[in-house]
């Protein structure tokens, strides 16, 4: 696949498309089995949010996970203001566009892409073992959400057929969830780039595809294109601006070969979910309970999303050396990145 670096680059985009779609989608309705043909649409609706996503990365050479950040929201406001127009429902205000920052920016693509990979290149199986265990802890009790009446009851959602799932149910939902999540990194792992080639045709099939959707949302919601023309202009203007730090960028950082047993380090994240879940089942949560967690997690989301992307724009232009992107991952403490690197 050396010889076709479009082809490559179109794989590795729906590879990573097929990870974030586990937590974007598998984690928040867990209702909804997990089949090919659903992981099929998912995967190519998510992956027009994705070239997005790795566009940026690529386009403003992100390095450490601070001016990597400022592009994470990009993923999520293409999700729900492009694919569905769930961002202007609330109207023109910033809940939603952080709320799905905090969704599916900070834990579909930090935690189960960003970080997931580091630790995997990095080969820190132990610190993968952990991250497994709180992201699992954080699903399994999530999913108890799912048995709110609102949620059950949903003439929106009559068609996924919403019920309260069994713990032995619920094990095997959590098992190949995260076998997909596993899939999709061994994949990307196989087909990761460093740059992305250039590709006239792709690109102007996502820059219309978002736009004609974009517009098609406008008709509903009038907020809708300046809504979301502000928000990436914001974005860009902030990549725009950040100055260069001497680091490795984002995708030639996360760069190296995985050993098959990293991948072990996964192995507790649909153990703890499962555990979690049946563990809460038995104690029968209460709906007001059930509700405190529901909008908590909501709320500690939106405000993490917020604190976190103001701490992002202030030190995008924070004062930095030239970058170079071949020289070794040497991070600078006003970038925020994680110790260096020990890539193969």
């Amino acid at each position: 696949m050396q010889r076709f670096p479009v082809l490559r680059a179109i794989v590795f985009s729906l590879a990573t498309a097929l990870i974030v779609v586990v937590g974007s989608e598998r984690m928040y309705w867990y209702y909804a089995d997990v089949d090919l043909e659903s992981t099929a649409v998912l995967t190519a609706f998510y992956a027009v949010a994705v070239s997005v996503l790795l566009w940026l990365v690529d386009r403003f050479q992100t390095t450490g996970f601070w001016s990597f950040l400022l592009a994470v929201p990009a993923f999520g406001w293409i999700v729900e203001g492009v694919v569905t127009p769930i961002l202007y429902s609330g109207g023109p205000v910033p809940f939603f566009p952080l709320w799905f920052t905090g969704w599916h920016g900070l834990l579909a693509v930090v935690v189960l892409w960003w970080g997931v990979r580091l630790l995997l290149v990095e080969d820190r199986r132990a610190a993968l073992a952990g991250l497994s265990v709180v992201v699992g802890a954080f699903w399994g009790t999530w999913a108890t959400t799912m048995w709110l009446p609102e949620n059950l009851d949903d003439p929106e959602l009559a068609e996924s057929l919403p019920a309260v799932r069994s713990p032995g149910d619920f094990a095997r939902f959590a098992a190949l969830a995260s076998l997909t999540l596993v899939v999709g990194h061994v994949v990307a792992d196989r087909t990761w780039i460093v740059r992305l080639p250039r590709s006239r045709p792709i690109g102007l099939a996502v820059i219309g595809y978002c736009g004609l959707m974009v517009i098609a949302w406008t008709l509903v919601y009038w907020w809708a294109a300046p809504m979301m023309a502000v928000l990436l202009g914001w974005l860009c203007f902030g990549l725009r601006r950040r100055r260069p730090v001497v680091a490795k960028p984002t995708l030639a950082r996360l760069a190296g070969s995985v050993s098959p047993a990293a991948y072990l380090g996964l192995a507790p994240l649909p153990v703890t979910a499962a555990a979690v879940y049946a563990g809460w089942f038995a104690v029968d949560l209460g709906v007001g309970t059930i509700r405190v967690i529901h909008y908590g997690t909501i709320a500690v989301q939106t405000v993490a999303a917020a604190v976190l992307l103001t701490m992002a724009w202030r030190r995008s232009g924070a004062n930095a050396k030239a970058s170079v992107p071949d020289a070794a991952p040497t991070v600078e403490a006003d970038d925020g990145s994680l110790p260096s690197s020990r890539v193969r």
